[in-house]
């Protein structure tokens, strides 16, 4: 919280220090907290291994959100990206096009190819708007729900941000 506020104060030597501080003892944090998830083992439960692959993603995704060098700041995204494409993959034979699981995995990754674009990202893209297109065909089969359509326009409105971009 004490981040989010520094940055929307006015822009001042002593703030910008006190924010790279900040982003530096974060970074390191969820740097920790990967080694930690990378240790765990689960069990065969399918439930449980998604839930530490969710963890993962997420983890990578923070970090690379804070991260000031540029290197490990790509290496955090590209990692991120992987984990949500595996998770979108494991999505294809457990859940339907429609489903919210499903299309929040979508939006993750819509706003990562927003914040993080890559052309090597491309054919990761493109399953992504297949899978969306999927999630449309089958949403036009169903009643009202207002959830899911505001996950659609969101993730639509990512994908045409990011397309200019590959």
């Amino acid at each position: 919280m004490e981040l989010t506020n520094l940055k929307k104060e006015v822009s001042t030597v002593e703030n910008e220090r006190k924010i790279a501080k900040l982003e530096d003892e974060l970074f390191c944090e969820y740097l920790e907290f990967q080694r930690t998830l990378r240790q765990i083992r689960v069990d065969d439960s399918a439930a449980t291994l998604v839930a530490l692959i969710i963890m993962k993603a997420d983890a990578y995704w923070f970090a690379a959100r804070v991260c000031r060098e540029d290197f490990d700041r790509e290496r955090q995204y590209t990692k991120a990206k992987e984990y949500f494409m595996e998770l979108l993959r494991r999505s294809e034979t457990s859940l339907k096009p429609h489903d919210v699981s499903r299309i929040r995995i979508l939006e993750k990754l819509s706003e990562l190819f927003v914040e993080y674009p890559d052309r090597a990202d491309i054919r990761l893209r493109d399953q992504c708007i297949d899978a969306y297109r999927k999630a449309l065909k089958a949403r036009s089969d169903r009643g009202d729900d207002e959830v899911l359509d505001s996950l659609l326009e969101t993730i639509a409105a990512n994908l045409q941000k990011s397309e200019l971009n590959y």
